[in-house]
């Protein structure tokens, strides 16, 4: 095949040489880049038929892909995770139970995502029964809510330098929301 090639390019040259001036110059431009097209072709075939790339290389995972693939793993990925949440109790898809779960882990997830928000309830209750909040009087919030509870939840409480060390717990947290449910 290679050897047929050249020599249809080298039969297709002989009619340039007849040419005259500035039409043979450019003839010959176009033949050369032709040729220069032929060559790396072959080169290219060559190459193929050796083997010169392994059959897990990228390119030949490229050329086996087929339309639709992402999207029959994307269907496969949402149906494990359906089956997966048909197994898990309703109190383990509600929102704020990952956050829970992180925050009793790690005191980073706690002071960032948990804490505020048992803040807003605490200051939102002990506005209501007492009429002052975490804030204002430190002294009456921790009498209301208890000295673990409290510790847990005051407004001064220092950012931790270590947002992977271990969390309150918990056992803590439920304490703490049992706190705040019986205000």
């Amino acid at each position: 095949m290679p050897l047929a090639a050249l020599g249809a390019a080298a039969v297709a040259l002989a009619p340039l040489l007849l040419l005259d001036g500035l039409v043979r110059d450019e003839a010959f431009q176009v033949f050369a880049t032709l040729l220069g097209v032929l060559i790396a072709w072959l080169l290219v075939q060559s190459f193929d038929s050796l083997g010169s790339h392994p059959e897990t290389s990228p390119f030949t995972r490229v050329r086996r892909w087929q339309p639709g693939q992402a999207a029959r793993r994307r269907i496969s990925l949402l149906v494990r995770k359906a089956r997966r949440n048909a197994t898990e109790p309703a109190e383990a898809r509600h929102p704020l139970a990952g956050i829970i779960r992180d925050s009793a882990r790690r005191i980073g997830p706690y002071h960032a995502l948990l804490l505020p928000r048992l803040q807003a309830i605490a200051d939102e209750r002990l506005r209501a029964s007492g009429g002052f909040t975490l804030a204002d009087d430190p002294a009456r919030a921790r009498a209301a809510l208890g000295d673990d509870t409290f510790e847990l939840l005051r407004a001064d409480r220092p950012v931790p330098r270590d947002k992977r060390a271990d969390g309150p717990g918990l056992d803590a947290i439920t304490t703490t929301l049992d706190a705040l449910e019986a205000l």
